[in-house]
């Protein structure tokens, strides 16, 4: 692209290039005192220290996509209790990394979450909520980044039936929820890092 004095952009011209041209290619001395401004900006805010865990929170891709693991259970459960829906639910595909023993950095937060997401609320009855659940668990075993993992409520699912009626049970305080009837359902399908630092 094309900026004039006031970095404004001028033009865009497209070309695709080969690997092996970008291997020759030098590295431009601007483009990299930009990087580096950025990063020296960044470094104080992400590397505030926001929380401490005393033991290994589990964000590793192959497990989320396939069980609850802690990191899925607490950032399900901590979006459900910031928002108070009925319930809560987290794509294992969200999560990005595990956060190892210690402080946890605003970047570390980054890293198990790093879309510019936010999170949305809707009106849900049972039915439409278990099918939302019968879709994430459709593929599994398979690594699925749609395995849900959820707060407020429990559910089941028998992995030899069909896709489409695998839940078998979907509990909210020990009862089992009505299809009927409309809950408020807090999903995750944008990260909130503002929020998530500031609790």
């Amino acid at each position: 692209g094309r900026f004039d004095e006031n970095n404004r952009l001028m033009g865009i011209k497209c070309e695709l290039i080969s690997k092996e041209d970008i291997a020759d290619m030098e590295e431009d001395p601007n483009i990299l005192n930009l990087i580096s401004d950025i990063e020296k900006k960044q470094s104080d805010e992400l590397g505030e220290v926001i929380a401490h865990t005393d033991i290994r929170l589990n964000g590793e891709r192959r497990q989320v996509r396939t069980s609850s693991t802690n990191m899925s259970k607490m950032l399900s459960q901590a979006i459900y209790e910031f928002t108070n829906a009925d319930v809560a639910i987290l794509n294992g595909g969200t999560i990005r990394s595990s956060i190892d023993i210690g402080d946890i950095t605003r970047m570390d937060i980054i890293s198990v979450l790093p879309f510019d997401n936010t999170l949305v609320t809707k009106k849900m009855t049972g039915s439409q909520l278990k099918k939302v659940l019968e879709e994430g668990v459709g593929y599994y075993p398979a690594e699925n980044g749609g395995l849900p993992d959820i707060a407020g409520m429990t559910y089941k699912f028998d992995p030899n039936r069909p896709k489409g009626s695998r839940v078998i049970s979907i509990k909210k305080n020990g009862e089992e929820i009505k299809m009927n009837k409309e809950y408020r359902k807090e999903t995750f399908m944008k990260r909130v890092l503002v929020r998530l630092g500031s609790m």
